[in-house]
């Protein structure tokens, strides 16, 4: 898609700091539309009913064909992502709830451990062709609280980057060609050179391959419960070779006897396939820009003390959402309780290599990502300076390396040469002011019952005496 020229942002190149600081026109990018999968198994009812009460009264209205308008601009649509039905009491359940909410895609997937990378691949491959045109694609869990005013402020300003991969991003040390699986993480400075050293040449051999694969070595994931392409990119990465390989090479390893790491886990995670197919065997020339809100707060698991500020400060996900009352409504009373406006980081987008420059110099890999020197869970303690900090309660080794000895490291040229074309976008740990969330109808959603929600569900939120949510009676339409 070409796009007019007048949307085209001006861009300012400060030579000193090797860094593009985006301008957009006030008018670039205001209205954008986010097709988002939210991936859910069948017994999810409650949760799916939760998460679709919450995001209905955030938003300004929705429209006949199903897409929630925001108050600050941008539109939001949610499709329900999951395998087919496989008995038919289960069938009957999900064609009522379909016929009455219209969200849910049933795809022709097994539900297992090792199909979590086919259901993403499969979403982002359909999603424009079953929901309509979108700016943006992207892929959530179904126990997700949404922030949605937050992430549109986040991505606004991206959206018309045709290729642009947003959300929390860490660095897989390399793809595991035989167990199909990512080897570990690299996410701090010696660690990651030092995997980048491996793999560095532009002719890696073909034991490090897999196939499908042009390249292999340290890559970029976005945490699988907020990811979010650029439609282009997505449908790219949806139809590509190489993730039809990696899921084929999946379903004969199952097939073969392949058991998971841990039941009930997806294996390998959905996150970071995607992250392993879109670095390593989409065309090395795409002009990725990643967009990584790890600094700034954006996500975390619910934590009962910590989660109330960071609902009313910077929060843009709440993971493992799973009830009504201590979760969804408890999340969504909270971060509209804020006056006011809110703000959203200001990004610095740099290329890749000058970050790993940046990263190395900092304890940021340390201090940034969860599990960060660990692989199989031991960590590295090599480097004469270290910054440690415990994460998840296992102590993690920052090293601090000089630019120019980071120039003249092996791993360097792996960086230079495999990410050449990638921007990465983080924060300058300065922030916008941006509208803040708004709640429709605070005193009834904020003392709706359990039992309420759920009877207001099975009706789409649209009947008096039951959760009624404004907007709810207009007709949802039926998916593309």
């Amino acid at each position: 898609m070409v796009c007019p020229l007048s949307h085209v942002p001006r861009i300012a190149l400060d030579w000193r700091k090797h860094y593009y600081i985006y301008m957009p026109d006030s008018s670039y990018s205001s209205y954008p539309r986010l097709a988002i999968g939210a991936l859910s198994v069948a017994t999810h009812y409650n949760i799916r009913c939760f998460q679709r009460a919450s995001l209905l009264a955030l938003a300004r209205e929705r429209r006949a064909d199903g897409w929630l308008r925001m108050h600050a601009g941008g539109e939001l649509l949610v499709r329900y992502v999951m395998s087919a039905p496989t008995q038919p009491a289960e069938a009957s359940e999900l064609r009522d709830e379909n016929t009455t909410h219209h969200d849910l895609v049933l795809l022709d997937v097994r539900n297992s451990e090792v199909t979590c990378a086919a259901k993403i691949f499969r979403w982002l491959a359909l999603a424009e062709a079953l929901v309509g045109a979108a700016d943006l694609v992207g892929v959530i869990d179904d126990d997700t609280f949404l922030h949605t005013e937050r992430m549109f402020a986040d991505v606004r300003p991206h959206a018309a980057e045709p290729y642009l991969f947003y959300g929390q991003f860490s660095w897989a040390e390399a793809w595991d060609e035989r167990r199909l699986r990512h080897l570990g993480y690299a996410n701090h400075g010696d660690r990651i050179l030092r995997a980048g050293a491996k793999y560095a040449g532009p002719a890696p051999s073909a034991a490090h391959l897999a196939p499908g694969a042009t390249r292999n070595g340290p890559f970029p994931l976005a945490n699988g419960f907020m990811m979010v392409l650029g439609a282009p990119l997505a449908r790219i990465a949806g139809s590509s070779a190489g993730a039809a390989t990696l899921v084929e090479r999946l379903t004969r390893a199952e097939a073969a006897g392949r058991r998971p790491l841990y039941v009930g886990k997806c294996d390998p995670a959905g996150d970071s396939s995607l992250g392993y197919v879109v670095a390593h065997t989409l065309p090395p020339e795409l002009p990725i820009k990643i967009v990584d809100v790890t600094s700034s707060a954006r996500v975390h698991f619910w934590r009962m003390k910590a989660t109330p500020n960071a609902l009313r400060s910077s929060l843009v996900v709440m993971h493992h959402a799973e009830k009504w009352e201590e979760h969804f409504r408890y999340a969504t009373c909270n971060a509209t309780g804020q006056r006011g406006a809110d703000r959203a980081p200001q990004m610095r987008c740099i290329p890749v290599i000058e970050h790993i420059v940046h990263a190395t110099q900092t304890q940021q890999f340390g201090h940034l990502f969860r599990g960060g020197a660990q692989r199989r869970g031991k960590a590295s303690s090599r480097g004469k300076a270290a910054g440690r900090s415990r994460l998840q309660g296992r102590r993690v080794e920052a090293v601090h390396i000089p630019p120019r000895k980071v120039r003249e490291h092996p791993g360097h040229a792996y960086f230079a040469s495999h990410f050449a074309n990638w921007t990465w976008c983080e924060t300058k740990g300065k922030f916008d002011t941006v509208p803040g969330l708004q709640l429709r109808d605070a005193p009834s959603f904020c003392g709706a019952s359990e039992p309420a929600v759920l009877r207001g569900c099975r009706v789409g939120f649209a009947s008096s005496g039951e959760l009624r949510i404004a907007g709810a009676t207009e007709q949802v339409g039926r998916n593309h």
